[in-house]
């Protein structure tokens, strides 16, 4: 009876100490008491400095084009290493990610977590209101990061605003090329397949003016003759005469695929000043060229 009296006394102050560690404020104004191997005390600060320090280095203002703005952030905390690969890389962008990396150290991993939300935690508003606002016209979102005692979830021991800001969008990418190549008799199927017989392309974002290469045209192996699909490899000797149409895949060298997806699903690539209609599919856009034998 002596020995379960003086275990359940043990258990009973064990879970006071425990319960009175984590009450203690997680600041660098308050010290906890630790022993080391020898039994000796020692006072060590809370490491929030270096929270303060990390925060500091963080980029506060960010850019991120309409085309790769997240579609929410859901204000979970994380641990350093999470938040890294989550949402500072779909919201905080390259540099901050890179600057995490280079700070990481075990009392930024081992002492907080780590949490983004919206400034007015109005996480319904900023998903279905400002985030599709954002895409359509561009603005300014403010979010903020909290840092938060690991041991404590609910305390938030620092935070910091965060501006993201959202150009326009682009109005018009343009496509131009010659549409049309007259031939006279005698031409062979080496018009349609020949590189050097493709047309030229010029691309062109007409709101901030950069222009684009076209690369790897790549001509399908049919072509329409006078509305009839034909292989051209059945096309021997001489063409006749008639018009004959062919579709040439493409790629545009220097545009992610974000970005030229949404300028497809927005309806916004215009060829020839609208006289030619340029589809997308699969990272490519495809032009159509006509081809007159007389």
């Amino acid at each position: 009876m002596f020995k379960k009296n003086i275990i359940k006394k043990i258990t009973v102050l064990l879970g006071i100490s425990l319960v009175a560690i984590s009450a203690i404020p997680f600041n660098s104004a308050n010290a906890a008491t630790t022993s080391n191997n020898n039994g000796d005390s020692t006072n060590q600060m809370f490491p929030v400095d270096y929270a303060d320090q990390y925060l500091a280095g963080l980029k506060s203002d960010i850019t991120i084009p309409n085309y790769d703005l997240p579609a929410e952030t859901d204000g979970y905390y994380r641990t350093y290493d999470q938040f890294m690969s989550r949402d500072m890389t779909t919201w905080l962008g390259s540099a901050n990610v890179a600057y995490a990396k280079s700070a990481r150290n075990s009392w930024l991993t081992g002492y907080f977590l780590y949490r983004l939300s919206p400034a007015d935690d109005d996480f319904g508003n900023l998903q279905y209101t400002v985030i599709p606002d954002l895409k359509k016209n561009g603005g300014t979102a403010n979010l903020k990061l909290q840092v938060l005692n690991v041991f404590n979830s609910g305390q938030v021991l620092r935070e910091q605003p965060i501006t993201i800001h959202v150009p326009a969008p682009s109005a018009q990418l343009s496509v131009n090329y010659d549409a049309t190549t007259n031939y006279s008799t005698p031409v062979t199927s080496n018009a349609f397949t020949n590189s050097y017989l493709l047309p030229s392309i010029s691309i062109k974002d007409e709101t901030t003016g950069a222009t684009y290469q076209a690369t790897d045209l790549d001509p399908v192996s049919s072509v329409y003759l006078d509305g009839k699909k034909t292989e051209i490899s059945s096309l021997r000797g001489q063409l006749a005469a008639g018009t004959y149409t062919q579709s040439i895949y493409f790629k545009v060298a220097g545009m992610s695929q974000a970005q030229l997806g949404d300028f497809a699903n927005n309806k916004k690539i215009v060829g020839n000043n609208g006289d030619a209609n340029i589809r997308y599919s699969g990272g490519r856009l495809i032009l159509t060229r006509t081809i007159s034998v007389k």
